[in-house]
């Protein structure tokens, strides 16, 4: 049995979070399939590379634009 404690004392976002469950194994393609389901979202997984260290990459957007954000002003 693996087991794995994730104590955030100081918070951790959640696009890190999850990223972070993929580079320890887990199925990225069953992640993202899961949070569209849950959520009006896009989500887009890759690799990024700064300063010589490689981590997953996790962004996450909305598909619709609220009404607000749309307004042209005359």
């Amino acid at each position: 049995m693996k087991i794995i404690l994730f104590d955030p004392f100081c918070g951790a976002s959640g696009d890190m979070t999850i990223g972070g469950l993929i580079d320890l194994g887990a199925d990225a393609r069953k992640i993202k399939e899961a949070m569209e389901l849950a959520a009006d979202v896009v989500v887009e997984i890759s690799r990024a590379t700064r300063k010589g260290i490689s981590a997953c990459s996790v962004e996450v957007s909305t598909k619709k634009r609220r009404q607000y954000d749309i307004y042209k002003y005359p």
